[in-house]
């Protein structure tokens, strides 16, 4: 009998962000990404995971995890991303 199982992790970047990093120091860009894990069984997502908040340098490339209180404090600090504009024809 065989048993496929595994997992899935997707990114999703939520905001652009200036902050010190850890690695390398500069106060530069940083991406604040979530991570979404699910448990897969038979090609089937079966039972999600715990969300975890990574910060990746631009600078450095230096990538950590921060906790869900400070992604919500670093996203709201965030500057608001524009709209794209909408051409009426």
């Amino acid at each position: 009998m065989f048993v496929i199982f595994g997992f899935q992790r997707k990114p999703h970047r939520l905001a652009t962000i200036r902050s010190i990093c850890a690695g390398c120091r500069d106060r530069g860009a940083q991406e604040l990404f979530s991570v979404r894990t699910r448990f897969r069984l038979f090609f089937v997502p079966a039972v999600p995971l715990p969300t975890t908040y990574r910060t990746t340098c631009a600078a450095c490339g230096t990538s950590s995890t921060v906790s869900a209180e400070r992604a919500d404090l670093l996203l709201a600090s965030a500057p608001p991303v524009d709209e794209p504009e909408v051409i009426a024809a």
